[in-house]
Order: C-alpha cells, then structure tokens, then sequence
C-alpha cells in the first residue's frame, strides 16, 4: 500500500527504532482497515459495489444471482430494479431493457388488438433472458401476453459465411452461439 503508517509520526519520532517496530508491525492492521473503508465506501454507490454489497442488495431487492453472472450484471441488475417506477409506460419499459441487454440488445413489438408483447432477445445477451422474463412478468399489464424468448441465428445472418467456415460448428451451434 502506499501510505505507510511511520509516515503518520512527526518527523522527529521517525527516527527512533521503537517507533519504526511499533509502525511497522501496525501497518497490516491499518492495511486492514483502510481497505475495509474503501469496500464501505464504495458500497454506497451502485456503480462501485463489490461482492459483499451485490450480495446484500440482491437481498434486500429478493433478487436472484445466478452463477454465470458477472459482477457488472448484478449491478446492473440492481440499478434496474431500483430504477423501477410507476406508472409503467412503453418508453419506459424500453429504457429498462435496453439497461438490462444493452442498446440493440433485444427486440420488442405488440400486438394490442391481440393482447401480446412479444420480447426477443439477442444472444449477446443471452445470460439476460430470466431477468427479461421477471421484468416483464412485473411490468406488462394482466390482460396481456407476454412472449419472451432468445433470438436464433437464423439464414439471413449465416449466409454471410462459408460452407467450410460453417461446418466447424454443429447445428445447435449455428442457432444458438453468438458466431465470429
């Protein structure tokens, strides 16, 4: 660490050998401490919260973690449901999946003469399908259907390869990995 504890003394008791053993041996509790601050201190904010402080915000929230979840998809995931207000509108409900997968991360239609709303969501983003699936199941009114799935590779996409690139994958690879 670059603050050191002798550092600390007036300058004058730098110098005698008691104050060097007695700093020098207090300087991994102060190490300790200043980093037990640091990890107080940066828990306050979303952008900045470790393990310990997704852990109790999922908590607090009654999210669930999921183990291919990332530390910056748990903060993401709680500024989402934190950011949640109503009343609930379109735009609203767009900005929170474009928080969730990302601009361009899903797509998203309704069908209102049919009561559907239909989410697709990139495999990009596929690790993100449940929590789309949860915000959805919160968000979208009653009397409506909600249709959430992942968008496959399809033709359109695979035809910009070539057979001999495309054969090095199997056919659920092809529909449902995010390809070179």
């Amino acid at each position: 660490m670059d603050r050191q504890l002798i550092e600390y003394y007036p300058e004058w008791l730098q110098n005698y050998k008691e104050i060097k053993v007695l700093a020098g041996i207090e300087q991994d509790q102060a190490e300790k401490l200043w980093t037990a601050v640091d990890s107080v201190w940066g828990n306050n904010f979303i952008e900045s919260l470790d393990e310990y402080g997704c852990a109790r915000w999922e908590k607090m929230l009654g999210l669930k973690n999921s183990d291919t979840y990332t530390l910056d998809d748990r903060r993401n995931n709680i500024a989402v449901r934190i950011a949640e207000q109503r009343p609930f509108t379109w735009k609203a409900f767009q900005n929170m999946l474009t928080a969730i997968c990302g601009e361009g991360g899903y797509t998203l239609t309704r069908n209102v003469a049919d009561h559907v709303v239909t989410i697709k969501v990139m495999l990009t983003s596929k690790n993100m399908l449940n929590d789309v699936k949860d915000l959805a199941d919160r968000i979208i009114p009653a009397n409506m259907s909600c249709d959430t799935d992942l968008m496959y590779n399809v033709y359109g996409f695979l035809r910009n390869y070539t057979h001999a690139k495309l054969s090095a994958y199997t056919h659920q690879q092809l529909r449902e990995e995010v390809l070179d």
